[in-house]
């Protein structure tokens, strides 16, 4: 499937080539200062996301010692990071760490390279050594909770994220991801009012405003979100990050039809720092995908035999082949059958008109509906184009769990604020080997789940299909009718129930399973084989 370079590539690349050949080379015998200043410089142009003139800045240096050489290397690391190219970053910063062997900058951005790459593991050993290199690099110590969260560490990532905030209450890169990791665990309520209260004291917080703005959104707060990320643009804007300012302003024009809100209207005041040179836009946008097959109803067919590839994790993810503008569902879901199919939750895709798939590793597909099943809320999705067949779960690995057994679910929660890139990972244990009122079809599990994981796989440790995330425990309700709130309890289709769904015989015998395995090597078995599921609706 032919993919586009995103528009901040071809404006870097442009500038490049229409800026470059005109930039002066800082000479060989520059002093440490001259060089040293530089390429401050151009970090700070890399911090506002004015990657273009940073690009032709480092393309102007000629360096001569191994350290200044590292520097320009992380340097341009970042930049790929950036771009959303996390494989080409990776290898700028182990050029970079080859070169020092003791830079903390180097290594963690290393670690933020493998993290994005889904290499949980590796991820981890970088971020230990840029802190071994530099004990107070914060950034570091928050990519451990990053990890920590992602694989399941749940009350780790909790702790580390905790003291960070009273070791540094001032740091925005610490507030805002710690009020992301609590609202990933369904604690909007605290994360809202940490950012509000650290808003108070900051005002030109634009990242914390803007995350503020998104949880909002969800909530349901329209007006306050549309508020919060306007003001967050301008602030975006007073610092210097035009392209940031434009995207969020995009957004509101899509969201505030009537123009309250606007890139125009003065809503707030807010400080204006220095600025320097903007972003230029290539002005580039994505080709229009091809049409979806019309939604029919059909039998599953027959797998088709399929060569088997090496996966890879793309440098730039396929983008989304759906219009501007329109209203999308997400959920999850993953891959069966050869690699054709996919399975999802029925409410996921529902009304919907185009849909898309991606995989974990970045590579999308269009799909058509095939099948619906209204009583077990179960879909499948036939693919535009088959994914290679070890992607696809066998029917083999798919078998009922007993109450105690771990619970894994992985998939695209809240995808609007944590990002459509890669699945993330909470574990939970069986608590109920049947489901509310003794549901034969369903168990219930207390691993975390929120919007966006319906229709994504549960897993045990040994890596089989257990069942299919379905739904959260409306505990408002059940505290209406019970009188107390019920925690950690969400709801699962068992696997049994997907096979017969699917006319699979049941694997009485026991499924076919590896033995337990680590978290972190679960993920990386599993990031092929569960997608985000995106459907735009009527």
């Amino acid at each position: 499937m032919q993919r586009m370079l995103g528009p901040i590539f071809v404006a870097i690349v442009l500038c490049g080539l229409l800026v470059g050949a005109r930039a002066e080379t800082l000479s060989v015998d520059a002093s440490p200062d001259e060089l040293a200043l530089t390429l401050d410089r151009a970090d700070q142009l890399i911090t506002v996301e004015k990657l273009n003139e940073a690009l032709v800045l480092l393309k102007s240096l000629e360096t001569t010692t191994p350290a200044a050489t590292a520097r320009v290397n992380t340097l341009l690391g970042k930049i790929y990071l950036r771009l959303d190219k996390p494989a080409k970053a990776a290898d700028l910063f182990e050029h970079a760490v080859l070169s020092t062997m003791e830079d903390a900058e180097a290594y963690l951005g290393l670690a933020e390279a493998q993290l994005a790459l889904g290499k949980l593991t590796r991820a981890r050993r970088h971020a230990r050594t840029a802190i071994l290199s530099d004990p107070d690099l914060i950034e570091a110590h928050l990519l451990l909770a990053r990890v920590d969260d992602r694989s399941g560490h749940v009350a780790g990532s909790r702790q580390r994220f905790k003291k960070l905030k009273e070791d540094q209450p001032e740091s925005e890169r610490v507030t805002v991801a710690y009020a992301r990791f609590l609202a990933y665990r369904d604690d909007v309520n605290t994360a809202t009012a940490m950012l509000s209260q650290f808003l108070d004291h900051h005002p030109f917080a634009a990242e914390a405003g803007d995350l503020l703005g998104l949880l909002y959104w969800q909530e349901g707060r329209k007006a306050d979100s549309l508020l919060a990320r306007a003001n967050a643009a301008r602030a975006f804007r007073a610092r210097g990050n035009n392209f940031r300012a434009k995207a969020v302003f995009s957004w509101i024009a899509e969201n505030d039809p009537g123009g309250k809100y606007g890139e125009h209207v003065k809503i707030a005041a807010l400080p204006r720092p220095e600025t320097s040179p903007q972003l230029q836009d290539s002005g580039e946008s994505e080709p229009v995908p091809a049409p979806v097959p019309p939604v029919e109803q059909a039998a599953l067919p027959d797998a088709q035999p399929s060569v088997p590839e090496t996966p890879r994790v793309l440098e730039y993810p396929d983008p989304l082949p759906l219009p501007a503008g329109v209203n999308v569902s997400s959920g999850s879901g993953f891959i069966v059958d050869g690699g054709r199919y996919v399975i999802t939750n029925r409410h996921v895709i529902q009304n919907s008109g185009k849909i898309a798939v991606r995989s974990g590793t970045g590579e999308v597909r269009n799909a058509r509906i095939v099948t619906l099943d209204q009583d077990n809320d179960l879909a499948v999705l036939e693919l535009s184009e088959s994914f290679p067949e070890h992607y696809a779960i066998p029917f083999a690995k798919m078998a009922d769990a007993n109450t105690g057994s771990p619970a894994v679910v992985m998939g695209f929660p809240m995808a609007g604020v944590f990002g459509w890139r890669q699945p993330s990972l909470t574990e939970g244990v069986v608590s109920k080997a049947t489901g509310l009122s003794d549901d034969p079809g369903t168990f219930l599990i207390t691993s975390k789940m929120n919007k966006g994981n319906s229709g994504g796989p549960v897993f045990d440790r040994r890596g089989c299909l257990i069942g299919v995330a379905v739904a959260k425990l409306d505990i408002t309700g059940v505290y209406e009718k019970k009188g107390h709130l019920p925690e950690d309890v969400n709801i699962a289709i068992k696997a049994s129930r997907l096979l017969k769904f699917l006319d699979q015989a049941s694997n009485e015998d026991g499924p076919s399973c590896n033995p337990e395995i680590e978290l972190e090597d679960l993920y990386q078995e599993m990031l092929v084989k569960v997608v985000l599921v995106a459907a735009e609706l009527k």
